[in-house]
This record gives structure tokens, C-alpha cells and sequence, in this order.
């Protein structure tokens, strides 16, 4: 590097992590190309504008990394940018034809007298037994290795196979990073208190609800703009990238660098011409960074549809949405869009329901169900809006899993080249996506220095 010239960064992936790196990056004194080979920033995160106001398509809430500085350019980089912050209470889950709005965590309880106190005799004889994480063949084998058979086999599985459309024994062992429990319920809070108390066994437990959990809240607020849905987070982003002065590449196509030894010495921008590199982040997957013989990393996706519906004559639920681990349930997550926006519990009008299910799934069916379940006490009417569109829900199988491990493996040979997290598997929040951006811009800021 040229006496003087800033160091130059490629950030592969324009997904939050991307995005995230490429503003930390910046900040710390590099010259930042963002590569995204879709014509869209932040492709989940976006908002269907109508009448009636923002829309989002996906129900998609962030919080922040409590690290000062990153937290400042990836959530609060737009001064237009306002937030609504919300605390965890307002999410919840219905399982075994029940509603839990108070955690977010699988309550097990329901299980009943017979199979629940066989499930705590297992977590018990496991309380100081370590969490086999990836080392585990699989999802099911983790699970079995934390919680034991009964609740892996009565509540998880069944939990896994309704979100997913995969039995936890076909999931890599991080795909529990997805939507799926990391704790459950399945004791009282007095009860809780004392067996969280025991080793390891704190780390799997949860509390029936959140005012139960003693001390001080280790809850972070989750945030959402108080106007135009969370879209205005990803246009705020963009704008924040270029003032930052990052170079954004969209619809760039990934095609092999150009080595010099074991470094990446530049990469083909997609005109004819060349990016030269410093330093390479890959924030995407493996296949965007191609080198001969990498192995083909299969992309497992199980198609969503977001719908809107209205509710009339119903007050609203006290929760901003809604996870359902029940088999039994013809939606797998709900969402209320008032209550991101701060708009309040009371209500004397119409009010929206966003659903997340199974592509072709009949209203009446939905609106029934959620009769039965108590969550639309003496509604006169659900009438279906709109189709919002069928997204795609990843989830690491095993398929995928074992090609995108090999795939790292040989990219780990190349000097100047750093993976982020959400490459290597898993699924992590955004708070984990901000502060894996920050740690790599402080070691890189690091080593420039040296």
C-alpha cells in the first residue's frame, strides 16, 4: 500500500451485517466497497407503502449491540431517523392450545402431570452438563444433550417441524439461532428462581413472565421507527453509507479474484474492471467469494406468505407479535402493526394483524383459530386486506451445512480475507450482527495501525 493512501476494504453481502461492517469499517479509517449482487440493500427489511400507511413485508423489529459507538453509526447515523422502543414483553408464543403473551420463550407447562415431571428429572440430571453446540451431529442431538428426550420429543420437535418444515435431526445444531427456543418455561417463577441457580441449568430456563425475572432487566429494548415502517431503517442506512463515504456495488456478480500468493489482491467489479483489496469481508454466503473448487453450498429456504388482515371489533392483544411453536396452528407468526408504532392497547377502530403462514392458507381458517385461542375476544369481523407476497425463511440444514463448513475451510487459507458470523452458519440477531461489525473494524484498526 502507497505511502498515505487509506487501506481499501471489499465488504461482500449487503445484508445488515454487511452494511454494519462497511459503516465500522469506514469509521475506522478504511476505504469501504459494499458488493451486493441483488439490486437491494438489506433485502428483509423493507416496507409496502398504502394508504392506510407502511406495511412491512416480514415482521422485523432490531435491537440494538450496547456497543456505544457502532450502535451510533448502524441505529442512529440518520438524524431523520426516529424510534419507538419497545421492551420484550410485547412479544409472546401460543403453544398447546394456549397464548402466552408475557415471554417469548416455549412454556412447557401444558405438557401436563404426567410428562412434565419426567421432562424436569432430565433437564435436572443435565444441569452441569455443557451445551454441545456445533459439536453436536445435529439439532436433535443438541437439543437431547441440554433438555433431554421428553421435551426434545413432545415440544421441540414438533415446535422445529411446524416452523420449518425440518425435524431438528435434518437442522444443523446452530440452526436453534432461527426463531427456535434457546429456554423454555417449565416451572413457576418461585420455582425458576431456584433451579436457575444450579450450574448450567440457568442458561436454559425462563421465567413464566418477564416482571418475575429478579433484579434489574437484562432485556434490551427492541426498536422501531415511529414512522414509515421499518423500510425507513434500511433507506436511513443507505444514506448513511454514503455519507460515510462507502461505495455501494449493487447487482454486483461474484466471479473468482485475482490471487496474488495467498492474499486476494483485487476482485472483478463487474464492468471489465478490477476492486483491489486490502482487505476482504465476507458477510455473505461462501458462493459470493468463488475460487476454483469450492464446494456449492445448497441455499434451503421454505417459502412464507405475509398476508394483512383487519379486525373489527376486537381490542387489541398485548403484545407486538406472536410466535406459534404449535403444530396445531395454521400460522406461524403474528404481528400487530399499532403496537411497533407506540400507538397504544386501547383502540375503538379497525386495527391490522399482520401473518406470517404457510403459503395458501384460508383466512376463515387463521380467524378461527384465533378465536379459539382467545385472541380475538367478540371480534364481529377478520376480513383479509391483501397478500403482502411469499418470502423465504433460511434455516442451515445439515445438506447445507457440511459443503458450507469445506467452503470456509478453503477460504480460511487466504491472509486478508475475515468471515463474519452471519457467513459461517447460524442466524443471529441484529445486536450480534452490529457487535461481530465492531469487533472486526477495532482488530483491523488494530492491525493498520501496527
Amino acid at each position: 500500500m502507497a505511502l498515505g493512501k487509506r487501506p481499501q476494504v471489499a465488504v461482500i453481502g449487503g445484508g445488515i451485517g454487511g452494511i454494519a461492517a462497511g459503516l465500522c469499517l469506514a469509521a475506522r479509517g478504511w476505504a469501504v466497497t459494499l458488493l451486493e449482487p441483488s439490486r437491494q440493500l438489506a433485502a428483509g427489511w423493507h416496507s409496502l407503502h398504502f394508504e392506510d400507511g407502511p406495511i412491512d413485508l416480514g415482521l422485523r423489529v432490531p435491537m440494538e449491540s450496547t456497543i456505544g459507538w457502532a450502535d451510533a453509526l448502524v441505529f442512529h447515523g440518520d438524524p431523520s431517523l426516529v424510534w419507538h422502543r419497545m421492551e420484550l414483553p410485547h412479544e409472546g408464543h401460543a403453544a398447546f392450545g394456549g397464548v402466552n403473551p408475557d415471554t417469548p420463550c416455549l412454556d412447557v407447562r401444558p405438557l401436563g402431570p404426567d410428562l412434565l415431571p419426567r421432562a424436569l428429572a432430565e433437564v435436572l440430571v443435565r444441569a452441569e452438563a455443557p451445551d454441545p453446540r456445533g459439536a453436536a451431529p445435529n439439532l436433535a442431538a443438541r437439543w437431547e444433550a441440554v433438555f433431554g428426550p421428553v421435551l426434545l420429543r413432545h415440544a421441540l420437535a414438533p415446535a422445529c417441524l411446524h416452523l420449518f418444515g425440518q425435524p431438528p435431526d435434518a437442522l444443523a445444531p446452530e440452526a436453534s439461532y432461527a426463531r427456535l427456543p434457546a429456554r423454555l418455561v417449565i416451572a413457576s417463577a418461585a420455582e425458576t428462581d431456584r433451579l436457575r441457580r444450579i450450574g448450567r441449568l440457568g442458561e436454559r430456563l425462563a421465567h413464566p413472565r418477564h416482571a418475575d425475572i429478579p433484579g434489574p432487566s437484562p432485556v434490551r429494548p427492541h426498536l422501531y421507527p415511529r414512522q414509515g415502517g421499518i423500510g425507513a431503517w434500511t433507506a436511513a442506512l443507505e444514506r448513511s453509507l454514503h455519507r460515510a463515504g462507502v461505495a455501494l456495488r449493487m447487482g454486483w456478480q461474484p466471479a473468482a479474484p485475482r490471487l496474488k500468493g495467498a492474499r486476494i489482491a483485487a476482485l472483478p467489479d463487474g464492468a471489465g474492471g478490477e476492486i483491489a483489496c486490502d482487505l476482504v469481508v465476507l458477510a455473505g454466503q461462501p458462493r459470493l467469494l468463488p475460487i476454483p473448487g469450492l464446494p456449492e453450498v445448497p441455499d434451503p429456504r421454505m417459502e412464507v406468505e405475509a398476508r394483512l388482515l383487519t379486525v373489527i371489533g376486537a381490542p387489541l392483544p398485548p403484545y407486538g407479535w406472536l410466535l406459534g411453536y404449535d403444530p396445531a396452528l395454521p400460522f406461524l407468526r403474528l404481528g400487530i402493526p399499532e403496537l411497533y408504532s407506540g400507538v397504544g392497547a386501547a383502540v375503538d377502530r379497525p386495527w391490522r394483524l399482520l401473518v406470517e403462514t404457510r403459503p395458501g392458507t384460508p383466512t376463515t381458517t387463521i380467524a378461527a383459530t384465533l378465536a379459539g385461542l382467545g385472541i380475538l375476544p367478540g371480534a364481529d369481523a377478520v376480513r383479509s386486506e391483501r397478500q403482502l407476497g411469499v418470502g423465504r425463511l433460511a434455516i442451515e440444514t445439515l445438506k447445507a451445512s457440511q459443503p458450507r463448513r469445506s467452503a470456509l475451510e478453503m477460504l480460511g487459507g487466504l491472509q486478508n480475507l475475515a468471515v463474519m458470523r452471519s457467513a459461517a452458519g447460524g442466524h443471529l440477531v441484529v445486536g450480534d450482527l452490529v457487535a461481530d461489525a465492531a469487533a472486526l473494524a477495532e482488530r483491523h484498526a488494530l492491525a493498520q495501525a501496527a
